[in-house]
């Protein structure tokens, strides 16, 4: 059966060290850590987990690169991989020609016929031409690159100028709200300085406007009770009238010859 392959993050977890670690361990150490490429994952073997912990401790042990390779019978490879490719490139890429070894005794070109050389100018004065008609061409093409390049210019100082005055515009209103909550805290302040001045008039004048209440409910009590008392006698007074009244009634309901004695 064949034995499931693990990523770098299943490496970190079973080993307790950190991706970056283990793609540093991979890159230095690939000829005894191989790895296989599947897109842009790095694919291992089973073993790989042990390789890499003990390439770890030893690093940590202060061993060097080629003891470690010593460790695990084989020799370090003096150009790692990434420098080897970019050697490759650079010199694939330089695009200079490579140095061709002359000859010895180099032969000396054959000699041209009249006619063969004829049909060697006119193709000579043919390419000349063709290679001046390209030469105009891509002037005009610049020409049309600086004229596009200018449009873009002007459309992008147009948009800063526009920037610019709504920056202002903004600035501007900002001064006036400024201004406006600046003129309402001085008139919350001036009614602060109001309220302060009543709070010290009612602080030092309290007791007297207290007595003064004091005074006023006990006259007002005192008034209530002289009222009262007034009230009671006149009703007591009223009770009397009323009896009164009431035998004078009885009396004129009697006949006459028994009202005299009354009289």
């Amino acid at each position: 059966m064949k034995e499931k392959q693990l990523k770098a993050a299943d490496i970190a977890k079973l080993s307790g060290l950190t991706e970056n670690e283990i793609r540093t361990v991979t890159e230095e150490f690939h000829d005894i850590v191989p790895c296989r490429k599947l897109g842009r994952v790095n694919l291992y073997e089973q073993n790989a987990v042990s390789k890499i912990s003990d390439i770890v401790r030893m690093r940590n042990q202060g061993l060097s690169k080629d003891g470690i390779y010593e460790k695990f019978g084989k020799k370090p490879d003096k150009k790692s991989t990434h420098e080897k490719v970019r050697e490759r490139v650079r010199k694939e890429g330089s695009g200079l020609p490579k140095k061709s070894r002359q000859p010895d005794n180099p032969e000396k070109p054959p000699k041209i016929s009249p006619g063969a050389e004829n049909y060697t100018k006119t193709n000579s004065d043919r390419f000349r031409r063709l290679a001046e008609s390209g030469r105009e061409r891509m002037s005009g093409n610049n020409t049309d690159q600086i004229a596009a390049q200018a449009l873009r210019t002007d459309r992008v100082i147009l948009r800063i100028e526009k920037l610019e005055s709504d920056i202002s515009g903004l600035k501007a209103r900002m001064e006036d709200d400024r201004r406006i909550i600046r003129s309402h805290f001085e008139a919350i302040e001036k009614k602060f300085d109001i309220v302060s001045e009543w709070i010290e008039f009612f602080d030092g004048d309290r007791e007297k406007i207290r007595d003064g209440i004091e005074g006023s409910h006990l006259s007002r009590k005192y008034e209530f009770e002289r009222v009262r008392k007034m009230t009671d006698e006149s009703l007591l007074n009223h009770e009397d009238e009323l009896k009164k009244v009431k035998k004078e009634i009885e009396i004129l309901k009697l006949p006459w010859l028994k009202r005299r004695k009354y009289l």
